[in-house]
């Protein structure tokens, strides 16, 4: 007559290799953590980021400049600070011809367009961290 079934050293290396699989999952919470932790401020600064600019875009051509804030700390948002530049567009160094050239001309040496950039700066287990979120706009 047989018996069936397993020896104790089956089931002791068994066991082993099933501890070593749970170590080594285990060891890799803590990374997915610091992602999903780094995703959640990222999101929140781009939020941050993109108020002043849909501000921006309710604001009249010639009141543009007044939007211009220097790096402050967001009320409600511990560890976020933001700061919006708001500058006369020039078109990229490497961006030749049309419609580069002519996309926003001067009228009478007045600017036609606008870049309105927004930085918002906050601080994760890495290091400080910047985002940044830019529009042109046009008159």
């Amino acid at each position: 007559m047989t018996q069936h079934g397993m020896t104790l050293v089956e089931v002791l290396i068994a066991v082993c290799l099933l501890a070593v699989a749970l170590v080594a999952i285990a060891a890799a919470i803590p990374y997915g953590l610091v992602a999903v932790s780094g995703s959640g401020f990222q999101v929140t600064a781009t939020g941050l980021a993109q108020e002043p600019i849909d501000g921006a875009k309710r604001t009249p051509f010639a009141n543009l400049p007044s939007l211009a804030a220097s790096r402050a700390a967001v009320p409600g948002f511990t560890g976020f600070e933001r700061e919006v530049l708001v500058t006369d567009y020039t078109a990229p160094a490497d961006c030749t011809g049309a419609p580069c050239s002519t996309s926003c001309p001067t009228d009478a040496g007045a600017p036609t367009c606008r870049t309105v950039e927004v930085r918002v700066y906050f601080t994760e287990q890495f290091g400080q961290t910047v985002t940044t979120v830019q529009t042109v706009i046009a008159r």
